[in-house]
């Protein structure tokens, strides 16, 4: 088994471990489209965040700066 920089995330958010896997294999061949991937990765974060704090009760159709303010 190879070894990633993202290894630390496979028991705490699968999800984001998926998309930062990605970023990984895609930064030197397309690093264009690593914003779209970044973007994911992050929403996938912070949304783990709220639902780990219990937060998860914000209108999901909410713009990322607003989850990260209640945080």
């Amino acid at each position: 088994m190879t070894t990633t920089l993202f290894d630390f995330l496979i028991n705490f958010n699968p999800e984001a471990y998926e998309i930062a896997l990605q970023i990984e294999d895609e930064i030197t061949t397309s690093p264009a489209s690593i914003k779209t991937y970044a973007t994911t990765f992050l929403e996938c974060i912070v949304d783990d965040m709220l639902l780990k704090s219990g937060n998860k009760n914000i209108n999901p159709y909410a713009n990322f700066t607003p989850k990260v303010k209640k945080l």
